[in-house]
């Protein structure tokens, strides 16, 4: 099939440390996490009632006349345990940030450490994209896509079955190029994240 846009660019060690660090704010453009409005009436109201257990076992009540009220407040407690743990990861953006940019430094440093010819090269055509590289080539349809993440710096490319993604610097992307990335996400049920400068959350400073 006709060729629709070839893409080509050397991956250097520069380019793997800019990469990890886009990729770390791209599957980390998240909103900030607010515990929602009833949460601690809800914590109140939980406290309230174990300290009334507490005092009714101490009357001597036989315990399982507490099986009911107890079995009723477990979704309830699970839902505050869930909303706890929802909050906390979103508090720590900053180290989970980090991790993740050392984590995917190291994953991508060693898997072109043993090569001499780090050029990859992408052919996109109506019906998918090949990618080649030294030790690898890929011929993928796109509707194997499922996500596409687009930034200022890398775009990334999740595919069905694949790890990890595959990244794109914006600095090849032409304006065709990115429209039909676009348009083949969205043909494909994919989901697309844009991860624009002006939307991305701040970063830690080990990250710039």
């Amino acid at each position: 099939m006709q060729p629709l846009a070839t893409l080509e660019y050397e991956f250097t060690d520069d380019l793997v440390d800019q990469a990890a660090a886009s990729y770390a704010r791209a599957m980390s453009a998240v909103k900030p996490v607010e515990y929602p409005k009833q949460f601690l009436t809800v914590v109140g109201l939980l406290l309230l009632a174990a300290v009334g257990s507490a005092w009714v076992i101490r009357e001597g009540v036989p315990l399982w006349t507490l099986i009911v009220p107890a079995l009723l407040a477990a979704p309830v407690v699970l839902m505050v345990v869930l909303w706890a743990l929802v909050y906390l990861l979103g508090g720590l953006f900053g180290p989970i940030c980090v991790l993740l940019f050392h984590l995917t430094r190291w994953r991508m440093r060693r898997a072109v450490r043993a090569q001499d010819d780090r050029r990859i090269r992408w052919t996109l055509t109506e019906a998918g994209f090949e990618v080649h590289s030294a030790v690898q080539y890929r011929n993928v349809p796109w509707s194997d896509l499922t996500h596409l993440w687009t930034g200022p710096d890398f775009w990334f490319v999740g595919l069905r079955c694949v790890t990890p993604r595959l990244l794109l610097p914006a600095a090849v992307l032409r304006e065709n190029v990115r429209e039909l990335l676009r348009r083949k996400a969205v043909e494909a049920g994919a989901k697309v994240v844009e991860t624009e400068q002006s939307e991305q959350p701040a970063m830690p400073d080990a990250l710039r």
